[in-house]
Parts: structure tokens; sequence; C-alpha cells
């Protein structure tokens, strides 16, 4: 399965999201982030044009986007 994901953690990564302002809406990745949910199956991030870069870009060589590990 493929999607489209806005990893937001907190409003402050706004700042690097590339998305008009009006698309602009914390979704649910935080809740995984903070592992208040786990995801139910393996999941795979790819760099894309709507993810919270200054975030991802800490995560250059790949590594997990929550605290499952």
């Amino acid at each position: 399965m493929c999607g489209d994901a806005q990893t937001l953690r907190n409003e402050s990564d706004y700042e690097s999201l590339a998305v008009p302002p009006k698309y602009r809406s914390m979704q649910s990745f935080h809740k995984y982030y903070s592992g208040a949910v786990r995801a139910p199956v393996l999941t795979l991030f790819v760099g894309g044009n709507h993810e919270a870069s200054a975030y991802l870009s800490d995560l250059y060589y790949g590594g997990s986007v929550d605290d499952s590990t």
C-alpha cells in the first residue's frame, strides 16, 4: 500500500512543511511519534514533498520515526 503523510510531530514542524497553509493540519502522525499509538504493520517512509523536512533530515540514513525500537 502507498500513501502520502504529513509527518508533523508538533506545530513547530509547520515551518519546514512545503504545502500551502490551507493544507496544514495536525493529522495523526504525532500520536505514532509519541508512542500513544503503534502502527499495526511495518511502515516505511520515502521522503517526498509533504514531509516536515527538518525532522526527517535528522534521519538521513534511516531510523525509527517512533519510540518502538
